[in-house]
């Protein structure tokens, strides 16, 4: 996401349109992508735009639940998350997982109708 924001601020943009496009397939196939990075405390907000323009673009304005897991160190946000949906964050006693993530994961066709949305 740096990288991409540092290359639209020059003159170089040889290419750089298909790096979000690269980022909303990965996303979309159910890896995590990083939105804060947790060294620099840092949200490169264009990147961030620029691959959920993408998404929006390629599932054609999807509806998308919003959860949110907060906690103070080794409390167990990741292992809830990977028992509650089946996903697989790294987890490890002393194992810190820095900065934020979002990942798309999509619900049953049955269920759609009942939750109002797609992820």
């Amino acid at each position: 996401g740096q990288m991409y924001e540092a290359a639209t601020c020059t003159d170089i943009k040889e290419n750089q349109e298909y790096f979000p496009n690269i980022a909303a397939k990965l996303l979309i196939e159910g890896h995590p992508l990083e939105l804060m990075d947790g060294d620099a405390a840092h949200v490169p907000m264009t990147w961030v735009k620029a691959v959920m323009n993408e998404v929006i673009r390629m599932l054609h304005d999807p509806k998308v639940f919003v959860l949110s897991i907060l906690g103070v160190q080794s409390s167990g946000k990741s292992t809830l998350l990977n028992t509650m949906f089946g996903i697989q964050f790294k987890v490890s006693a002393g194992r810190c997982t820095r900065g934020a993530f979002v990942q798309l994961l999509p619900i049953e066709q049955s269920l759609r109708e009942k939750f109002k949305c797609d992820y």
